[in-house]
Parts: structure tokens; C-alpha cells; sequence
């Protein structure tokens, strides 16, 4: 009761300021478009603690889900919690090449990342990202997973790998001619080496025949600046 009555005044508050609300937890750049659908094949890559795929199910559904995710701990509560047949848990980091890696894993490990974190940046200051573990993973490809996982289509695509995710892309060529929609992070300073930026992203995914339909601003640097955001793509 108390979340509803919470969720009602939010409600009212945005609505007097023009914002809408959506107490699903979908970025409204993104909720938007899904809330007339149901049953949604979804591939969250990047999947963390699942929050992504939890917030799509209670707002529309999802018919059939891939958590991708190269953390084991989290990988493994991500499988006590996305229980098959309907949704499947990949313990993998995703490439352009199939493989292992050592994953340097940060102690803010939200920001883990298989490319190596620009330690000194200011931008990074507020961040704890000093790196407390090493793990052995393997690396695979979007396309085999989607092979292994037999879609025939994808409705949301949706990418968090910390400045990797032109190298996702470019293992997934495939996937991406079957795909609707992709909410992608974008970086506009590379935080990572060899991280790709925001315009690389926008020319990869426009020349695959996507156009950029919303931009929702995310990480700030400690002084204001806007350094990543997350940006939805749909096919024309």
C-alpha cells in the first residue's frame, strides 16, 4: 500500500511538471515504446544484477529473455532468479571473437568492463574503481548466442559492456538484421582504452539501418559534465 500511494504522488508531482513517470523502473526514453507490448524477446547483455529484464517483465512482459552476464557471483543469482525455460543465463563476457579472458573486476563492479579502465581519469574520481579480483571467463559472440538460444527474432536488444559494445556489435551481425530495438549506453570520453565513443556507435547502428530515437543522460563526471547516456535505436 505504501509503495502505491508513493508511486501515486510521484505520479502527480511529475505530471505537474511535465515529466512522466513510470514506477516500473524502464527509463521512460525507453518505456515509452514498450508499453502497448507484451511478451517481449529481450537480450540483455551487460545483465549485472538483472535489474534491466526485472523492470521489463513487470512493465510489459517478457515472452523470452537472455541475461548475459561475465561476473560468475552474478551470473549465479541470476539463474536462481531467471529460471528456464523461459529465460537463460549466459555466463560470458561478449566480444567479437570466441575465447577466454582474465576479467579485471572493479570494486565498483558495475564498471567492469573486459577493456582496461583509465584508472587516472578525473572523470572517474568519484568512482571507485581500483581493481580487487581477476577472474578467468570465457568470451563468445552475440550471433552464437542467439544461435544457441534459436530466436528467429529480437525485440529489445539491450547493451551495457562498458565501452566494448562496438565489439558486441561487430560479433553480431547476424543478430542485428533480426533485432526491432537496441537501448545502448553511449560514452562521450573513453573511460577504457580502445572503448568506441557515441558517434561511432551512431554511424555503426545508422549504416545497419537503425535511427536514433531517444538519448536519456546517465554517469556525470564529479564537476557536471556528461559523460555517458543511454540511447534507444530503432530500425526504420
Amino acid at each position: 500500500m505504501f509503495r502505491a500511494l508513493k508511486n501515486g504522488l510521484k505520479q502527480t508531482l511529475y505530471e505537474r511538471i511535465g515529466v512522466s513517470f513510470n514506477p516500473h523502473g524502464v527509463p521512460f526514453a525507453l518505456g515509452k515504446y514498450l508499453k502497448d507490448r507484451s511478451d517481449l524477446v529481450v537480450i540483455d547483455v551487460g545483465a549485472h544484477q538483472g535489474d534491466f529484464t526485472r523492470a521489463v517483465v513487470r512493465l510489459c512482459g517478457v515472452g523470452r529473455g537472455i541475461l548475459v552476464e561475465p561476473q560468475p557471483q552474478h551470473a549465479r543469482c541470476l539463474r536462481m532468479e531467471f529460471r528456464e525455460p523461459k529465460f537463460e543465463v549466459v555466463e560470458a563476457a561478449l566480444s567479437d571473437r570466441v575465447g577466454r579472458l582474465l576479467l579485471e573486476i572493479n570494486a565498483f563492479d558495475a564498471t567492469t568492463s573486459i577493456l582496461k579502465t583509465c584508472r587516472n581519469m578525473p572523470e572517474l574520481a568519484a568512482l571507485d574503481v581500483r581493481s580487487i579480483a581477476k577472474v578467468d571467463c570465457c568470451t563468445t559472440i552475440l550471433d552464437l548466442v542467439v544461435e544457441q538460444s534459436k530466436l528467429s527474432h529480437v525485440d529489445l536488444l539491450k547493451l551495457d559492456v562498458q565501452g566494448a559494445e562496438h565489439l558486441v556489435l561487430h560479433g553480431g551481425q547476424n543478430a542485428l538484421a533480426m533485432t526491432n530495438m537496441i537501448w545502448i549506453e553511449v560514452s562521450f570520453k573513453r573511460l577504457y582504452e580502445n572503448a568506441c565513443l557515441n558517434h561511432e556507435i551512431y554511424d555503426l547502428l545508422t549504416h545497419k539501418g537503425f535511427a536514433l530515437f531517444e538519448l536519456e543522460s546517465g554517469f556525470r563526471s564529479p564537476s557536471g559534465e556528461l559523460i555517458q547516456a543511454d540511447a534507444l535505436f530503432i530500425r526504420k
